[in-house]
């Protein structure tokens, strides 16, 4: 790991009509000679031995900073003046947000909330694969996805060892967590297990399959029911890393990689799907 780990905002704005595109904002009339200051990255945050990879932005004046593995810190927030570490934040790993007092994540075997001030963890343990002593797993949520305030998914794996799973899909409907479905579907996708809507009410989310990458999934959830998606190379030749649905349509974008068939290690070449419905 490196000795630290930067999180880095956007310093201009890029929004045509802004300050920073005054030509754009001022509407028909003599186009300005005045070039718009370039906009640039810069770090706002370096925190000695920590790993930033996950971040949350709830608003231009907030957003959530999480760890991939390390629980020396955990969760950092920004309000608008600055990042701080809140302490009731310790040990959680990546998040989802849908306002400054709506956002959440997770940590082991619990899932957490902030509402505004501090967060709450809620234990999901006896949603979760049994610990099996036995088999050497250890079951842990994953990732987490909120859709509104009702309607929150997370993921769950039981990391048995070499072959992952059982996965387990779980929702919270506004009052109560439940498992909705689940399956042998190898391990999650690290640091946090991504997720992206259909835009009709389910969800896309990719799966590592065992050690090696030989059987890895697209998983489609929709009424009910998780399957498994056709991907172009086939299970065993193509891993999906991460899904995003395109804002107001049914699209989705997926990046991974190909290689050769059971083998990571040959061919290896980075590849973007999309899938139109």
């Amino acid at each position: 790991m490196a000795a630290g780990t930067a999180v880095l905002l956007a310093a201009a704005g890029l929004a045509a009509g802004s300050a920073a595109y005054p030509a754009l904002a001022a509407g028909p009339g003599p186009a300005s000679t005045t070039q718009p200051a370039a906009a640039t990255w810069k770090v706002v945050k370096k925190v000695a031995g920590e790993d930033f990879t996950a971040v949350v932005a709830t608003g231009r004046n907030g957003g959530w900073a999480f760890p991939g593995s390390s629980t020396r810190f955990g969760a950092w927030h920004f309000d608008g003046r600055g990042w701080t570490h809140v302490a009731s934040g310790h040990g959680l790993q990546g998040g989802s947000g849908l306002s400054a007092h709506d956002v959440w994540s997770f940590d082991g075997t619990d899932v957490a909330h902030w509402n505004g001030s501090a967060w709450s963890r809620t234990s999901v343990a006896r949603l979760l694969p049994a610990a099996q002593k036995t088999h050497l797993n250890d079951p842990a949520v994953a990732g987490i996805f909120a859709v509104s305030a009702d309607s929150v998914y997370a993921v769950g794996n039981g990391n048995q060892e070499d072959d992952g799973g059982p996965m387990v899909l779980l929702h919270w409907n506004g009052r109560a967590w439940s498992k909705v479905a689940g399956g042998l579907f190898g391990f999650d996708v690290e640091p946090a297990q991504p997720m992206a809507s259909d835009g009709h009410g389910g969800l896309w989310i990719p799966m590592a399959g065992p050690e090696g990458g030989s059987d890895s999934h697209l998983l489609h959830y929709s009424g009910g029911r998780l399957t498994t998606a056709a991907v172009p190379g086939g299970p065993s030749r193509t891993d999906i890393a991460t899904v995003a649905r395109i804002p107001g349509t049914s699209e989705v974008l997926a990046g991974g990689f190909m290689h050769a068939a059971n083998n990571t290690g040959v061919d290896d070449a980075g590849v973007l799907l999309e899938f139109e419905a």
